[in-house]
């Protein structure tokens, strides 16, 4: 499967691991919950890894792939999946924080994206597609940038990957 959630719990424990987890040690129900929204969503990813890497940085590639983020809550492998929360998890207020610090960065957005990819339409074949910010085409973009989206193949994935992160630049530019 291509699925993300099920390569994530493949590099936990499949023979590539030295030492592979068991059941207990991976928050299955998370899994299983972003499985079913890549399923959804048709996200993907394809990556053949031939090279030598830590199982956090394939796992941190996999979990983008499906718009999430590794994550050990409770000493268990699961994910952070990118998306609107409607009940709050934690208030942070004078009396549980200190040395909290945010920055708010005022950017000069590009008006597209360059992504390059492995196209599996066309053979596997490098390829590139121009994602374009909203009031911009190929008669009036000059303004670029490269968008690199490890281990995703399909035209379509990356279009919408790329609107992802367009979106994500222009409305979340703080960071804490």
């Amino acid at each position: 499967s291509c699925n993300p959630a099920s390569l994530f719990r493949l590099v936990l424990q499949g023979p590539a691991n030295a030492r592979p987890l068991e059941d207990g040690r991976i928050d299955l129900d998370n899994l299983q919950e972003w499985h079913e929204k890549c399923a959804t969503a048709g996200r993907e990813f394809n990556q053949v890894i031939d090279y030598s890497t830590s199982v956090h940085d394939v796992l941190a590639d996999i979990a983008a792939a499906g718009r999430a983020a590794p994550a050990r809550p409770d000493g268990k492998w699961g994910v952070v999946i990118d998306e609107e929360k409607t009940t709050p998890v934690q208030h942070f207020t004078p009396r549980n924080s200190w040395g909290f610090s945010g920055q708010k960065i005022f950017q000069d957005l590009p008006h597209g994206w360059r992504a390059r990819f492995n196209n599996r339409n066309q053979d596997w074949s490098q390829d590139e597609r121009i994602i374009y910010d909203d009031g911009y085409n190929a008669a009036n973009a000059v303004k670029f940038e490269e968008l690199s989206l490890v281990g995703i193949t399909d035209p379509d994935q990356v279009w919408k990957d790329g609107r992802y992160h367009i979106a994500t630049a222009r409305l979340r530019p703080e960071t804490y």
